[in-house]
């Protein structure tokens, strides 16, 4: 794979972007754009793409945030939510307004989805996933209502600068 230098550029500050509005909304517990902009790189740019932003603003956030075992669940379930968000964008050529629609949707599942993986690696600890999980519905409701939030407001300037400039990308494809 080579990377172009436009490439390289645009991924850098896709990342930067990541990392800043973590750390920004990092006094607001599960409150971040993080999800929604992954959601919709993901669906513009595809499924790599969205993963290594995952794995790239995760790890350079946990360096200041904290490190710990979190970090690969962290990983798999931005992963997941990537995979599934990247489908999305394989269609949405065909049918844009239903796609916008369905990830809005999938922005608030992607909430409850990300507490359950969390719900699993505890249960794998602890043998205590009920418990877990119940006690994190108010945390994943918080970042369900903040994930559509984020989503509405940034979808349409995020894809539209996406689409600017990744056609501008050497060697770009969408996977």
């Amino acid at each position: 794979m080579q990377w172009s230098a436009q490439k390289l550029a645009l991924y850098s500050l896709l990342v930067a972007l990541l990392v800043v509005g973590r750390l920004s909304f990092q006094f607001l517990p599960n409150v971040q754009p993080n999800t929604a902009l992954l959601i919709i790189m993901a669906i513009v740019l595809g499924i790599r793409a969205g993963a290594l932003f995952a794995l790239m603003s995760m790890f350079l956030t946990n360096l200041v945030l904290g490190m710990g075992s979190y970090f690969f669940m962290q990983l798999f379930m931005y992963t997941l939510i990537c995979i599934m968000s990247g489908l999305l964008g394989k269609v949405r050529g065909r049918w844009p307004k239903t796609v916008f629609i369905l990830a809005a949707i999938f922005s608030v599942i992607s909430g409850y989805l990300y507490g359950f993986g969390f719900a699993v690696q505890n249960w794998v600890v602890t043998n205590m996933f009920w418990a877990y999980w119940v006690a994190g519905w108010s945390f994943d409701t918080v970042h369900a209502l903040s994930n559509i939030f984020f989503f509405l407001i940034l979808y349409k300037p995020i894809t539209h600068l996406l689409e600017r400039y990744s056609p501008l990308m050497a060697n770009h494809k969408r996977t």
